[in-house]
């Protein structure tokens, strides 16, 4: 039998979460971390080191350099998660849109057989020094 102190993680198709933590990363922390290097250009990569059970720690390096709020940072980097996941999904959404339009015709730039092809006269490529 598992218990809640055993069970840290929850079970998620898409990435791990920590249970109980204020932060919605979802496995996205390279884009959060870009969103908030956009945003924050005096952030240092050292103060956006992160690893899944270091959220404090992240939290309150946040705080220090920012000079946030404790909640102040939280919300910031929920919101560039936030920002993060809506931006792959329109992307996702471009790439469904752009393969809904084409067919494997089309991406290979391929013109179908046609039998007649085979037994007509070849045709003449116009040289240059032909006048």
């Amino acid at each position: 039998m598992r218990t809640a102190a055993t069970n840290t993680m929850r079970k998620s198709h898409a990435s791990p979460q920590i249970v109980g933590s204020p932060l919605r990363i979802n496995g996205r922390w390279r884009a959060v971390k870009a969103v908030l290097q956009e945003e924050f250009v005096g952030l240092a990569a050292v103060d956006l080191f992160y690893r899944i059970g270091e959220e404090e720690r992240l939290i309150g390096t946040l705080q220090a350099a920012l000079g946030f709020r404790r909640q102040e940072a939280i919300d910031t980097i929920n919101k560039a998660a936030d920002d993060a996941r809506r931006a792959d999904e329109k992307a996702q959404e471009a790439d469904d849109q752009a393969d809904a339009g084409t067919t494997m015709d089309e991406e290979l730039d391929f013109e179908p057989w046609n039998s007649a092809d085979e037994f007509s006269e070849p045709r003449k490529r116009p040289m240059p020094f032909d006048d």
